[in-house]
Formats: structure tokens, C-alpha cells, sequence
């Protein structure tokens, strides 16, 4: 896969994180710190800091569980589990144009997140 470098205006931007651990956690806060427009978790349950910026209505919580067939129609895709085969089952339904990034292994996806610029 080739990369090129580029920053992207969130407040516009939507997002879908699956998955509701520590992983997934660090990217609900960079997503919440970059102000997008809109962050749902997708997860049968929370770590703490998690359900602590879910109850103070940071981000919308579907407290289910993802699975295979689903289609997300998030801008950007956050696969935050620890089940591979899930994720590449979600990969094979992704949304035209959607950005998809793999917790698991940043090749498989169409784009990677950096913590910070400074």
C-alpha cells in the first residue's frame, strides 16, 4: 500500500468505532480532541473512561455487539476489536469512499492514525 500524508477537517466527519476496550478508547478521544462531527461505539460493553465520556454525552453508544454482515455508513471506520475475522468480514461490506483503519493490523486498512502532531 502507498501513503501520502494528509490532514483531514473532522468536524464534518463522521465516525464509527467497533469496539469498546483500550484501543478503542485512544481513538474515541482523538476523534472527541479533533471535534467530529459525529462518534458512535458500536460495543457490547465499555472500558471505564469509555462509559465515563459516554454517560457525560460525548459520543452515541449502540451497546450491541457488530457482526459480519453489517454495512456502516460512517466516513471513517474504526475495526477496535480483538476479532480479525470481523474485521475483515466488515472490511468486505465497507461503504464507497469510506476510510477504514484495523486496530489489529494497519495494513489491511486504507489509512492509519497518528497520536499527535506535537
Amino acid at each position: 500500500m502507498s501513503a501520502l500524508p494528509f490532514m483531514i477537517e473532522m468536524s464534518e466527519m463522521s465516525c464509527a468505532v467497533v469496539g469498546g476496550g483500550d484501543v478503542a478508547c485512544r481513538r474515541v478521544k482523538l476523534l472527541l480532541e479533533a471535534e467530529a462531527a459525529e462518534v458512535a461505539v458500536i460495543a457490547p460493553t465499555l472500558n471505564e473512561e469509555l462509559l465515563g465520556l459516554e454517560r457525560a454525552g460525548r459520543f452515541r453508544w449502540d451497546c450491541r455487539s457488530a457482526v459480519a454482515s453489517e454495512v456502516f455508513l460512517s466516513d471513517k471506520l474504526f475495526l477496535c476489536t480483538n476479532q480479525p475475522e470481523l474485521h475483515e468480514a466488515i472490511k468486505k461490506n465497507k461503504a464507497p469512499r469510506q476510510l477504514v483503519y484495523f486496530a489489529d493490523d494497519a495494513g489491511e486498512g486504507n489509512f492509519w492514525e497518528i497520536k499527535s502532531l506535537y
